[in-house]
């Protein structure tokens, strides 16, 4: 039956501890999307609306949609949501790219990832060892011991456990400056089970990850993955009785323990390494899917940059929503006040709502009719007043529609609103990334 995968939302409200002063900055929680594998239609289920209310109109498989103009320029890439015919499931609102990766070493080595997942909501990018990705040997980022550095990437559903390479990254006609922290995830060349410490954030749900995605590529607001939190020595916070951030480790003669990371040695944004003009965010555009059941696929684009060239300036209308610490804004839900965050990465709207829940897909929401929901964004003098629709999810998933407007669940983050890849369709949403040398930046979203 249809699985909810649990938000991939990493670091994002996490270790709230007291830390050194580094101008406010705080690990937060990567927040990669609810239910990748939302996906995995029922057998022997028939399609149809499922006894939805007169006013839901019957489930069907609609047209693929597509942008009228999309944009053109070396700065952007296609980003594709659709039904990978590789897969043995359907996925749900996965918005796909292809990433290029080289070992600098190497004149020409190169290889290029296709279905790489689009996330606005971790930092860092994060792929899944092949065959093809093994052969560019990239060197080892490599600890002050000698020893390999590895990382825990700590999501809702739990973690991913590979090494830390150094490849140069290239999306699109840009290339990064120089090369990057990447990480490796399965990588045979650390041991195959985590330590305890990384264990204890969660199951490792790589396997279940990766049967949809060929990786992460992660652009949020933030530079980093971990930040400041992480370039701390692990006995800093065991002298304070305070849980570490439990990411980065030292591995060496078949053993790993939690270490530090410099901010060279960290997962970083890949943005923030492109050249000067194209490093200070993104936007990532989509077409309007068909309401409430969704259309067979959608094409939109990423453009990397923000109000510096020509085929990336915001809207006139657009409003700049500045960022916490943790990546959150203010958000009312039908009135009722609390915080959260937009993301890519995440396949559904996830919030707590008064809403039936659906009988085959757990964790989803299956109102009939479609229920409209309000919702209030504000974040200094920006405010905006909008609406979201959730739609029987048992019902989409049953046409096999892989854009999906309505699609809700319970939050994934308790507290949490999350408004994933739904909130995109029909809008151009922006990404700025903090500044790093501006302590009380930490970046904003717009739209």
């Amino acid at each position: 039956m249809p699985v909810r995968c649990a938000a991939l939302c990493g670091f994002r409200g996490a270790w709230r501890n007291a830390l050194p002063s580094d101008g406010g900055r705080v690990l937060h929680r990567l927040a990669l999307g609810a239910a990748l594998a939302a996906a995995a239609l029922l057998s022997g289920c028939g399609g149809g609306g499922g006894g939805n209310a007169p006013s839901d109109p019957p489930a069907t498989r609609n047209p693929a949609v597509s942008l009228a103009n999309p944009p053109s320029g070396p700065n952007v890439v296609p980003v594709g949501i659709l039904q990978l015919a590789s897969t043995g499931s359907n996925t749900a609102n996965t918005p796909y790219v292809t990433v290029t990766v080289c070992n600098s070493a190497s004149a020409g080595s190169c290889v290029s990832i296709p279905d790489v997942l689009v996330d606005t909501g971790s930092a860092g990018l994060r792929l899944f060892a092949n065959p093809a990705l093994n052969s560019l040997n990239l060197p080892a980022v490599t600890t002050g011991t000698g020893g390999q550095l590895a990382a825990c990437a700590q999501f809702a559903s739990g973690y991913t456990w590979g090494s830390m390479r150094s490849a140069l990254v290239q999306i699109g006609g840009l290339i990064t400056g120089g090369t990057i922290p990447i990480e490796v995830i399965g990588d045979a060349s650390i041991p195959s089970t985590a330590p305890q410490a990384c264990q204890s954030q969660g199951p490792n749900f790589s396997a279940q990850l990766s049967s949809v995605v060929n990786g992460i590529l992660g652009i949020s607001n933030f530079q980093y993955d971990c930040g400041y939190a992480c370039t701390i020595s692990p006995s800093f916070y065991t002298t304070r009785n305070t849980p570490s951030p439990g990411v980065y480790y030292d591995c060496s003669g078949g053993a790993c323990t939690e270490t530090s990371a410099s901010y060279a040695q960290q997962a970083i944004n890949p943005i923030a390494a492109f050249p000067a003009g194209y490093n200070n965010g993104s936007l990532l555009t989509l077409p309007a899917a068909s309401l409430p059941w969704g259309s067979q696929a959608a094409t939109g684009a990423l453009i990397f940059g923000i109000n510096t060239t020509n085929n990336n300036q915001l809207p006139a209308s657009t409003q700049m929503f500045a960022l916490d610490r943790y990546g959150n804004l203010p958000i009312a839900v039908n009135g009722s006040s609390g915080t959260g965050f937009i993301d890519s990465g995440s396949n559904g709207y996830y919030t707590a709502l008064n809403l039936p829940a659906c009988t085959q897909s757990s964790g989803f929401y299956c109102p009939s009719p479609a229920a409209n929901v309000a919702l209030q964004l504000s974040s200094g003098s920006a405010s905006s007043s909008t609406g979201i629709t959730i739609a029987n999810a048992d019902s989409m998933f049953q046409t096999g529609n892989a854009a999906l407007p309505a699609l809700g669940g319970t939050a994934a983050i308790a507290g949490q609103v999350d408004l994933g890849l739904p909130f995109f369709y029909g809008r151009t949403i922006g990404t700025g990334i903090q500044q790093v040398q501006n302590p009380s930046d930490y970046g904003f979203v717009a739209f």
